[in-house]
């Protein structure tokens, strides 16, 4: 729909992805585990990066809401700030993607996430300090990720890192929205394995989740 198009009111509220595939709290970020009330919280260094990438996406977010428009240039101007919210949390969200790709490797081994997500503390540091080269490195780290025993034909899987997509929603309240409308696909564990994989049911299924 974006292509040939010009950018509607509503468009930087459209997002898509797996709704039940990503982070649902910040502070799995800022802290790299998926479960940060286990009693072994640990705020890493990077997380007052993470934190101010996200509350930049949120000032610029609220100075589209104020934009008035009236004509082509009003509408290029909020088009224009909504790419560079966008640009704000490319990195945290290819972090919350790399994240996910562990916990999907780990196959709802705990202990292995554990060593997987420290394995990646060092490299996010230096993602979010602004190393272009560890960037690929840690694209091609959640790609592998995402892609683990993805049945054949499938898309390739794509997280919705609700904390991100709607950043504002989660700086008022830290429980996100209030009500959510939708048809639940009501599906038996053994039909999500057989059509999305072993290791999305399981993370599903994990107390992280």
């Amino acid at each position: 729909l974006a292509k040939g198009r010009p950018f509607a009111f509503l468009d930087h509220n459209l997002r898509c992805g797996d709704s039940l595939l990503g982070i649902h709290r910040l502070d799995q970020l800022t802290t790299l585990k998926m479960n940060p009330d286990d009693g072994r919280r640990q705020y890493r260094l990077f997380g007052g990066n993470v934190e101010a990438a996200v509350a930049e996406a949120i000032d610029i977010r609220g100075r589209m809401r104020s934009v008035y428009i009236r004509d082509i240039n009003d509408v290029e101007t909020v088009a224009s700030m909504d790419v560079e919210a966008r640009k704000k949390l490319r990195a945290v969200q290819l972090l919350a993607d790399a994240m996910i790709g562990e916990a999907l490797l780990s196959n709802g081994n705990a202990t292995a996430l554990d060593s997987a997500l420290e394995s990646l503390v060092i490299q996010a540091g230096e993602l979010l300090d602004g190393n272009e080269k560890i960037e690929s490195t840690i694209a091609r780290r959640a790609r592998v990720g995402l892609s683990v025993d993805l049945p054949e034909g499938r898309s390739p899987r794509k997280p919705f890192h609700w904390p991100l997509e709607f950043a504002e929603v989660f700086a008022w309240t830290r429980s996100g929205f209030d009500s959510m409308l939708g048809n639940p696909p009501f599906m038996g564990g053994l039909r999500i394995t057989e059509l999305l994989g072993e290791s999305y049911n399981a993370f599903l299924r994990s107390e992280e989740h």
